[in-house]
């Protein structure tokens, strides 16, 4: 039911006139029986920025996978999750601070966004998250049928 009601209010944002349909970028994508919407704010609201463990990942994850060639992405990620926990706290404030600037930065942002564009962000993270859950199913049942 608070689906419906979700979709419901998402579908009435996209017939206003703060939205044009762009079928290239999306940030909502409203599925009911054979109509397919996709609504862009003219403005976007960024997604929220990286934390300060995500930063690390970024910087070191190329150099980390190259010290085992054949090393699956779960292992390189332990190494650096083995690494980023053996880091000083001094070591790891450069990637907290530029974290706690790009939040802020967001943060102003987001609040002087329109509360249409801050109800279509908060609908999309719902409907994204609701298709990582289908998909996990999808998987789980192909999974159980072999």
């Amino acid at each position: 039911m608070k689906s419906i009601r979700q979709l419901s209010t998402l579908i009435r944002l996209l017939h206003s006139s703060h939205y044009t349909h762009v079928s290239h970028s999306v940030l909502a994508r409203v599925h009911t029986r054979h109509i397919h919407s996709t609504a862009v704010l003219s403005a976007p609201i960024q997604k929220k920025p990286a934390n300060a463990f995500a930063r690390f990942v970024k910087e070191v994850y190329h150099e980390t996978s190259q010290i085992e060639e054949d090393a699956k992405v779960t292992r390189v990620m332990t190494m650096i999750a083995n690494k980023w926990k053996s880091m000083s706290d001094e070591e790891k404030e450069r990637y907290t601070l530029a974290y706690e600037e790009d939040k802020s930065e967001w943060l102003r942002n987001f609040d002087n966004s329109t509360e249409e564009e801050k109800i279509a962000y908060k609908q999309a993270i719902i409907l994204k998250k609701e298709k990582r859950v289908q998909s996990k199913e999808k998987r789980k049942i192909y999974v159980d049928t072999y």
